[in-house]
């Protein structure tokens, strides 16, 4: 039986062992899938003896994606320029880290809502490793600039630096917004305020979080103008989509 497993604090929640069984299902793939429990100390040790003891691949998950990129004998230019992995496998005795999540998301906007990237104004909400994680991808679908605004003002614009040579992208406090208008305004943050945000006749407002926490949010963004809403579960989906090609080379539909 083939051997998989998510890792994380807390794990108890992750709906990762029904999607991967979901996919699995699709191909009459056989496979366990477990949540695994760790701490900061007991990490690298759990992700050693899971591959030891025959794993075939683990998603990894908070708090624990930079842990994971540090271990790395190899990773995918996604992974290297987030410094977060969340997807890991053995090949030829090295343990390979990929990140997911931004093509998760560009697939969620593009293939399922239907939402070009290409030449949209992006406001991004946080400037975390969520979202680091996913903004090379987002670029790389065309977006015309990206606007980043963080409570610290400063993590936003060391953020915005990082992306300056691939596209117009700037970065400061939640006032910086105040006189501009987006087509795309994505939430990585626990936040339940909000700075007012202009948006255009046809745009789009994206919480990466897919439980009930992004309604504060999605609701807000309604209320000041976004024409359509949506939270992350799409793009929990089609991570975990990504991921299981790298383990079992084949790409499973996504429905829920």
């Amino acid at each position: 039986m083939l051997r998989f497993a998510v890792i994380g604090n807390p794990i108890a929640h992750s709906k990762s062992p029904e999607i991967h069984q979901g996919f699995a299902s699709q191909f009459g793939i056989e496979l366990t899938y477990e949540r695994v429990l760790a701490t900061k100390e007991t990490f690298n040790q759990t992700v050693l003896d899971f591959f030891a003891q025959a794993g075939r691949g683990l998603n990894i998950t908070s708090p624990f994606k930079g842990d994971a990129y540090a271990m790395c004998d190899w990773r995918c230019p996604y992974a290297e320029e987030a410094k977060a992995v969340n997807t890991l496998l053995l090949r030829d005795e090295k343990l390979c880290g990929h990140n997911t999540d931004g093509l998760g998301l560009r697939f969620d906007l593009e293939e399922r809502l239907g939402f070009s990237l290409s030449g949209k104004k992006l406001l991004m909400i946080g400037a975390g490793g969520a979202v680091r994680g996913v903004m090379r991808p987002l670029i790389d679908a065309g977006i015309a600039s990206c606007h980043i605004i963080n409570r610290d003002a400063t993590k936003a614009e060391g953020l915005a630096d990082t992306f300056k040579s691939s596209l117009p992208c700037s970065g400061g406090d939640f006032t910086t917004v105040l006189d501009d208008v987006f087509d795309i305004a994505i939430n990585s943050t626990p936040a339940t305020q909000f700075p007012l945000i202009r948006f255009t006749n046809d745009s789009l407002a994206y919480d990466m979080r897919y439980t009930t926490d992004a309604d504060d949010f999605l609701q807000f963004a309604a209320a000041n103008g976004a024409k359509k809403t949506q939270n992350g579960l799409g793009m929990l989906y089609a991570q975990a989509a990504e991921a299981f090609y790298l383990w079992h080379d084949v790409k499973p539909a996504i429905s829920f």
